[in-house]
Formats: C-alpha cells, sequence, structure tokens
C-alpha cells in the first residue's frame, strides 16, 4: 500500500493523471486520505514564484535594476530555483501541511503514525484493482522524419523561413554560422563598435542594437529563434564562477527574459560547460528552474574543439530551448555526430609564420601590455623561430618552474602556467 501511494503521488505531481481506479477504492474505503492527498496535490500544484510580477519582471530588475540591489535579487532567484526544482521537498512539505489541515498526523518511514496510517483496512477488491494498476501512457514519440528537401528544416510540421536574432554578436560568428544554416539574421546586438562593424558585413540589413541588457524583449523584432553564446566568464574555470551574482551573467538572463516576453520558437545558446557546474550546480539548477517557468524545455549536449580534430581542448556546453508546445511534436534535438572523415590538425598549421606583420605587430603590442602592467618577469627578444611554432616573448619564474606568454598563438596556449620556463613548445 505504502510503495502504491507513493507511486501515485509522484505520478500525480509529474503529470497530474486522474486518479487510478485502486486510489479511488482507497478513498471510499478511507475518506481521510482522500481529502489529505487531494489538499496535497492542490498544495504541490501551486508551483513557487519568483517576486510578486512573476520572471519576467524579475529578471528585468536584475538586469537592468540598481547594481545595489543585484546581491538580494538574486540570492531570491537561487532560492526559488532551489524550491521550485526540489520535487521531494515540495512533496513533503505540501503533505505535512495537508495532513496538519485535516488533524491527520505524518512522519517520515517508520513513524508510529506513518505506519498506522499505511496499515488502514483495504478491501480484497482494492487490492486487486492494485495488482492492475498501470502507469499513465507514455508521451508520444516524436514523428519519424526522412530526408528532407532543401526548403524545408529539420523540424516536422515547420517549413517557414529559419529567421534568428543574435543577442550577443560579437564579430559575428553565430551569425555567419546561422546563415550558413540557410538562416537570416534579422537583428544582433553588440556594444563594441569595431566587432559590431565586422558583424555587420555578415548580415547588412539586420536591425542593430548595441548594448543588448539596455534593450526591452518587446522592441526586437520577431524572429523563429534567438542563436548566441552569451558572457561565459562568470561560469567558467577561468573566470571567478560567481555565477548570476557578476552582472556579466546579464546576457544569458537577457535570452531567458526574452522568451519570457516574447514567447518565441527556440532558442539556441552555446557556452562554457562549466556552466553545468559552476557554483556547486545552482546557476544550472536557476537556468532548468527558468526555462520550466517560462514554458519550454531545455536540451543539452556537450561538445569540445578536439572532438572535432582541433588541437585546442574547448569544452563546450549547446543549450536548446524549445517551447512546450513545439516540444510534443518535434522531441529532443537528435545527437551531435562527428564526421569519421574529419583531419586532425595540428598547432603548427594554425599560426602564421613568424615574420607576418601581423606576428611582428604583435608581439610590439605584447611589450605595451606589459609595459603597463608593470611586469615583473622578463621579456625575451624575439628570436628566429621555425614556420608554423609560436613565438615565446615573455617568461616569469626563477629559471625552473614559471609562466611563458606566446605571440600569435590560439588562446588556449598564449599563456602556459606551470611549465619550466627552458622546456621548447
Amino acid at each position: 500500500m505504502e510503495e502504491l501511494v507513493h507511486d501515485y503521488k509522484r505520478r500525480r505531481l509529474s503529470q497530474q493523471q486522474e486518479a487510478p481506479d485502486w486510489f479511488k477504492a482507497v478513498a471510499e474505503d478511507v475518506p481521510p486520505i482522500a481529502a489529505w492527498w487531494q489538499t496535497t496535490a492542490d498544495l504541490v500544484s501551486a508551483a513557487p514564484t519568483l517576486g510578486e510580477e512573476g520572471v519576467a519582471h524579475a529578471l528585468q530588475v536584475i538586469i537592468q535594476g540598481d547594481e545595489l540591489d543585484r546581491p538580494g535579487r538574486v540570492a531570491e532567484l537561487y532560492a526559488w530555483a532551489t524550491a521550485a526544482t526540489d520535487v521531494s521537498g515540495r512533496m513533503e512539505e505540501a503533505m505535512e501541511t495537508a495532513a496538519g489541515k485535516h488533524g491527520m498526523r505524518w512522519g517520515v518511514k517508520g513513524d508510529a503514525a506513518h505506519e498506522a496510517l499505511m496499515a488502514r483496512r483495504v478491501p480484497d477488491a482494492v487490492r486487486v484493482a492494485a495488482a492492475a494498476a498501470k502507469p499513465p501512457p507514455a508521451p508520444p514519440a516524436p514523428p519519424q522524419t526522412g530526408r528532407q528537401n532543401p526548403d524545408r528544416k529539420p523540424h516536422d510540421g515547420y517549413t517557414g523561413e529559419l529567421t534568428f536574432g543574435e543577442p550577443t554578436a560579437g564579430a559575428g560568428a553565430f551569425i555567419r554560422f546561422g546563415q550558413h544554416l540557410g538562416g537570416r539574421c534579422v537583428f544582433f546586438a553588440e556594444c563594441n563598435p569595431e566587432a559590431a562593424a565586422v558583424a555587420a558585413t555578415e548580415a547588412p540589413t539586420a536591425t542593430r542594437f548595441g548594448d543588448i541588457c539596455a534593450v526591452h524583449p518587446t522592441t526586437v523584432p520577431a524572429v523563429f529563434t534567438l542563436l548566441g553564446g552569451p558572457e561565459c566568464q562568470p561560469f567558467s574555470v577561468a573566470g571567478k564562477q560567481r555565477g548570476f551574482e557578476d552582472a556579466r551573467s546579464n546576457t544569458l538572463l537577457w535570452f531567458f527574459w526574452c522568451l519570457a516576453v516574447r514567447q518565441f520558437p527556440t532558442a539556441f545558446i552555446e557556452n562554457s560547460a562549466q556552466l553545468q557546474r559552476s557554483n556547486e550546480g545552482r546557476d544550472w539548477v536557476v537556468c532548468k528552474a527558468l526555462a520550466a517557468a517560462i514554458g519550454y524545455q531545455i536540451s543539452v549536449q556537450k561538445d569540445c574543439a578536439s572532438s572535432w580534430k582541433y588541437a585546442e581542448v574547448r569544452q563546450r556546453v549547446f543549450i536548446s530551448l524549445i517551447r512546450d508546445d513545439l516540444f510534443s511534436v518535434w522531441g529532443r534535438p537528435p545527437a551531435l555526430v562527428h564526421p569519421p572523415s574529419l583531419q586532425r590538425q595540428t598547432i603548427e598549421s594554425t599560426l602564421l609564420p613568424p615574420s607576418h606583420p601581423l606576428v611582428i605587430q604583435e608581439l610590439i603590442d605584447f611589450a605595451e601590455v606589459l609595459k603597463v602592467m608593470g611586469d615583473t618577469g622578463r621579456w625575451v627578444t624575439p628570436m628566429a623561430v621555425k614556420e608554423g611554432q609560436p613565438q615565446c616573448v615573455w617568461k616569469f619564474g626563477d629559471g625552473k618552474w614559471g609562466k611563458r606568454g606566446f605571440a600569435q598563438a590560439t588562446p588556449a596556449h598564449k599563456v602556459f602556467g606551470d611549465e619550466p620556463c627552458g622546456a621548447s613548445h
């Protein structure tokens, strides 16, 4: 009996199923159980709310509100997300509250009152019905789709134009990616003038915004999807991992704010894989709670540059947000597949020759940066190196262990930590 009640409460909470026959029979035999459980279900169905005016307003005041109020607002966000995703905790609290309202006692397994309640007489007919009870049907599988025509998108039932907005454009990498897949960039946002100018060459007809955090979602054009990579420093290992306490996380929160207000069909977000682990997992709990609260299903896939044979380890997480009504038709995105024909690259193949003007200019810029920083290391006189090798320009340490800086290398190889200064790369 205890297992049956436990099974029922879980199914009722997650899928709002009607009571099965066995539970109706138990309710007739032990009316207090029916009243207790109905009150429990009503309490659990009332999900925790984020502020008096809802999720959209709460996100707006975090993104655009007074910076001095941010710590308190973010603390409320974390507390709400924890409560919203703690199904077991909400259920137990609701059961205890409901028991109190009906003059019953409810405790944990092994409690005398708990055991007495579970030991109430159950007719044989109820036992038979309980044995024959079946779990609710599984949600329908997404329809099978074959090879799409060139004018169709890989989503069953969608044949319209694939329009997108890029709220965090940078120099336009995601704009190029989206348009390479046949989409059209309708708007983008970038506060750096030089980067925005480059992005504009990728989408010259797109509406252009500056700082996306200063833009209300109602002012951006309607699109099919939001596409982009919000700032990852608040969550990455290279950053301070302050999560949503870091104001740079506002760009990620803006995606959720926009979807809450505009209810665009989908969004596709790229970020550091550390997002799921940062702040002891609390930041990812916020993302899941926000998605559920605004009516979207969240799906995640991880990938790394090395899986595509690039000479760099760069672990990323790709987040798909699909509106609930469309998710029931399309289902989850397919798994990532790495083509078997990929050729492994080397660091050398990604670098310019040492004599290239850009390399020479970077050496000059590097020296200026060290001068401004009051560098305590030592500048290495540019030396002849082989074609395709990074130029070591700066060393710090006692000659045994230290750090070295390289010009014209990939971001992951700009500075080596805990490396012998005399080692060669």
